[in-house]
């Protein structure tokens, strides 16, 4: 596998995960304190693109400034 591909593949896997669990955090609180299924849906959405985004972005960065480095 090309490294670029593999560097890629990583950040990917790093941000599904956090994506996950933040889904996962959020649809806890937010129907533990009794909300609506739906907006607790939208609101995991919401957050979860956004710890995607910034995991992806910050796994894959860093990947490329430790292999600048190496």
């Amino acid at each position: 596998m090309d490294h670029h591909l593999a560097q890629h593949a990583r950040s990917a896997a790093s941000a599904l995960l956090a994506a996950a669990i933040c889904m996962a955090i959020t649809q806890i609180i937010w129907l533990a304190l009794g909300e609506d299924v739906s907006r607790a849906l939208l609101f995991g959405l919401s957050l979860s693109s956004i710890a995607f985004g910034g995991t992806y972005a910050g796994t894959f960065f860093v990947g490329i400034r430790r292999a600048g480095d190496a």
